[in-house]
């Protein structure tokens, strides 16, 4: 068991925060949640200061039931370490096993002006 965390604060699971031991796994998967809410959001859930525990005050709250990839961030940031989902059961999840037509999409559809980092050998025009 682990008794110290070393890592981004932003991503530390409630029950580190708190002090708690912890084996790993159940910090990774939060983490996890926290990485697939800001890809989704483009925003951080959390901030360094605050310790997470509720999802009530999210940025974006999170909707029970209201979509796949929602149900998936439920499970990854479920504050009780005991009922976060393992990366087995998120692997399972309809969100990420999914069938996607990369060619159905494109970076001006999904970012429409945010631009590509400036050394980017690509040029797009939205």
């Amino acid at each position: 068991m682990f008794t110290k965390f070393r890592g981004t604060l932003e991503y530390c699971s409630p029950e580190v925060h708190n002090g708690a031991k912890y084996r790993g796994p159940e910090l990774d998967v939060w983490a996890l949640g926290v990485t697939l809410y800001t890809v989704l959001f483009r925003e951080n859930p959390f901030t360094a200061s605050e310790v997470p525990g509720t999802l009530n005050d999210l940025p974006h709250p999170l909707t029970e039931g209201s979509n796949d990839a929602m149900t998936l961030l439920l499970g990854l940031l479920q504050p009780d370490p005991l009922k976060r989902f393992t990366v087995l059961r998120a692997l399972s999840c309809d969100w990420l096993r999914q069938i996607v037509n990369l060619n159905d999409y494109s970076w001006c559809d999904m970012f429409g002006d945010v631009p590509v980092h400036s050394d980017s050998m690509y040029e797009l025009d939205c």
